[in-house]
């Protein structure tokens, strides 16, 4: 009798995966090289390109404009090498920067090397799952391989190399509780052993449960009532975590093409002078006679790293800091930044204007392409800061040499604040109160999953204007690259699912996830374009996955809800949208489906008291109106349909559908004549 054969992680195809194959993903890479330096990215046959890689990776067209070329089938572990070029060609003048990033990715493939063989050097303490310990061992170390060449050596790890094994491969937690505390040896090693056995003891029997799950008692509810098994959530856990890993070249390759978005400011955004009659007269010119001849007779415009002094800025710093006065240090790190922040605040505002080459060619700013300037001078300059993603705008955090943590939204210097602990609501990787001293202990190693906590106090309201009232007052910090790409991929994700190019749009998304997996805005725009392309059960998945982390996401049940409501399942809609209410009850979407869901089944006065609800909450918004007056007619009340009618076509703007607006104006028309 045979005996059926023990399911493993599987580690190898995501090892083997090409995620550039398919059209969406290379439009969208394409398009990413072109919002920050203005490369263009060639997809090539693997024979064409390995033709090409002999000439090189890049070369300029008959335009003068920079090519990257790149195979159709590229590989995960191809991908450190194409980075290496990428960062070596963004870095020529700086090649500290380029080889800081080279011993990061090699550090990725020395860990993978080194967690197989921290796994094998302890298999005869794995008695349980031994077979699934021995496959991701030989895996890991496989991949190891390829992401790094070494000359081979001794396999066996140095303590600190197990040490930096232990929280990789166990986590933070169980790595310090159970080692963290041991201070002999031996004994460390026992509970290191220990460890690892229960991990593969527990996978093995979360994989054996998963193999005979039976049909459960929440047969036939729906997914997003519905509990994830305990062993289900484990296997899921480790492979998200295996797979964002694995995966990590691929998200470094994206950083690349950002890291020679950033070095383009740096190098080339010039200070706004607001001499507009002078610089469309530059503009003619130069259309005219090239931009040498422009530079000659108009004068070079002034780059803003020159108009700072920022190399001056940066040697006061250091000289202060040579002093070792932590007092001292701060307050220059604090001028520094001040004056860094008032500069870019002097920059135009327009909405969509984040993305580094078109902030360098048009030197206009949003709140994302304000704090991705302002960070890269401050990082320029050697200042520590995280970037804070609030709902619907971007701050920066100032992290100075004595611990202290300033709010600082570069697009208004009038509005920073040191945090106290008192303004703080969330908790640390130990479970405790977050402090002051939590987030700047974070920023000296931050996690790319980002640190979420709650402001308390009118100060953030003040701050942040689109917070609607009663809402969560939160910000999630991230490390300073990590949180701009985030950010700039978000809204151009946002962009392009606006404009219905939805395939791009789901691909910026996963950029996200794979960059910051616990970062929930995301899965509400993926769900989004994922149910406009008509992939419903795709979409409830990630609505379904967001509750997951979060079972207070209200946005995830009000995209439940409109998925069911374009289904025609109004009783199911009606129960997520009364979900969503009770989650958040300040929550205007949340009423607005409700009233919607309501008015279909039939409930005309309930359906009136959630649309005036919504108005409550956002009187701005304009479809409330329309599904008001539509009442108010349907039951006679004809001034009331007549007002309300009035008060949609104030509020319609280029959002609202077309439609609804030619309806009202047949109605409100057809109203005023028979009145």
């Amino acid at each position: 009798m045979n005996t059926p054969e023990q399911e493993k992680f599987d580690i190898k195809s995501l090892v083997e995966e090409t995620p550039f194959e398919s059209l969406s993903a290379q439009a969208f890479l394409k398009k990413w090289g072109e919002m920050n330096d203005g490369v263009k990215i060639e997809f090539l046959p693997r024979k064409e390109w390995e033709v090409q890689k002999e000439t090189g990776l890049f070369q300029k067209n008959k335009s003068g404009k920079e090519m990257l070329f790149l195979p159709e089938d590229l590989h995960l572990w191809e991908m450190v090498g194409i980075m290496e070029e990428v960062d070596q060609k963004t870095f020529s003048e700086n090649p500290e920067k380029w080889l800081k990033k080279k011993v990061e990715m090699n550090a990725l493939g020395k860990m993978f090397k080194n967690a197989g063989a921290y796994i094998s050097e302890r298999l005869s303490s794995v008695e349980e799952g031994k077979e699934i310990a021995e496959a991701m061992a030989e895996e890991f170390s496989s991949y190891g391989n390829l992401l790094v060449k070494e000359v081979p050596g001794s396999t066996e790890l140095t303590p600190e190399e197990t040490q930096t094994v232990d929280e990789w491969f166990l986590g933070k937690n169980i790595a310090v509780s159970r080692m963290g505390k041991v201070e002999d040896p031996e004994e460390k090693e026992e509970a290191r052993k220990e460890a690892i056995a229960q991990f593969f003891r527990v996978a093995e029997k979360a994989f054996a449960l998963k193999k005979r799950e039976l049909p459960s008692s929440e047969e036939g509810i729906e997914l997003w009532k519905k509990t994830t098994p305990i062993h289900s959530s484990f296997l899921q856990k480790v492979e998200r975590s295996i797979e964002r890993e694995v995966e990590k070249p691929k998200w470094e390759m994206s950083g690349a093409i950002f890291r020679s978005g950033i070095e383009n400011i740096l190098k080339n955004l010039e200070r706004p002078d607001g001499k507009k009659a002078v610089s469309f007269a530059a503009a003619s010119f130069e259309k005219m006679f090239g931009k040498k001849a422009v530079a000659s007779f108009f004068g070079e415009k002034e780059k803003l790293v020159e108009s700072l002094h920022l190399s001056d800025l940066k040697n006061e710093l250091e000289e202060t800091r040579r002093s070792g006065n932590a007092d001292a240090i701060s307050l220059k790190e604090s001028q520094i930044a001040f004056k860094i922040q008032r500069a870019v605040s002097s920059f135009p505002y327009r909405s969509n204007s984040n993305n580094p080459a078109e902030i360098v060619a048009e030197k206009y700013i949003n709140c994302v392409g304000a704090s991705t300037i302002g960070g890269a001078l401050l990082s320029e300059v050697g200042i520590k800061y995280l970037v804070g993603a609030v709902p619907e705008h971007s701050v920066t955090l100032l992290v100075t040499s004595d611990g202290k943590v300033i709010w600082q939204d570069m697009l208004n210097p009038h509005i920073n604040e040191e945090l106290t602990d008192a303004l703080l609501e969330g908790k640390n990787w130990q479970g405790k109160p977050l402090s002051v001293a939590d987030i700047a202990e974070f920023s000296k190693n931050p996690s790319s999953e980002g640190l979420m906590f709650d402001i308390k106090g009118e100060m953030y309201r003040k701050k942040v204007p689109s917070i609607d009232e009663g809402s969560r007052q939160y910000i999630t910090v991230f490390p300073p690259e990590t949180g701009q790409q985030i950010q700039i991929l978000s809204n151009t994700a946002s962009t392009l699912s606006k404009l219905g190019n939805y395939e791009e749009a789901i691909e910026a998304c996963r950029q996200v996830i794979s960059l910051s997996p616990k970062y929930l805005p995301v899965y509400n725009n993926l769900g989004y374009s994922l149910a406009h392309l008509g992939r419903e059960e795709e979409a409830l998945a990630v609505y379904k996955k967001a509750l997951d982390m979060n079972s207070e996401y209200s946005l995830a049940y009000d995209g439940i809800g409109q998925i069911y409501f374009q289904q025609g399942r109004f009783k199911e809609s009606k129960e997520v949208f009364e979900k969503a209410v009770s989650v958040h009850s300040k929550d205007p979407h949340a009423h607005f489906g409700l009233g919607r869901t309501l008015m279909k089944m039939g409930n005309s006065d309930e359906a009136m008291r959630e649309f005036n609800e919504t108005i409550s909450l956002n009187h701005s918004l304009a479809e409330p109106y329309f599904y008001l007056a539509e009442l108010s007619l349907a039951s006679g009340k004809k001034e009331e349909a007549i007002a309300s009618y009035e008060d949609f076509l104030a509020r319609a703007d280029e959002k609202t559908d077309p439609k609804k607006i030619m309806s009202a104006k047949e109605s409100l028309q057809k109203l005023k004549i028979n009145n």
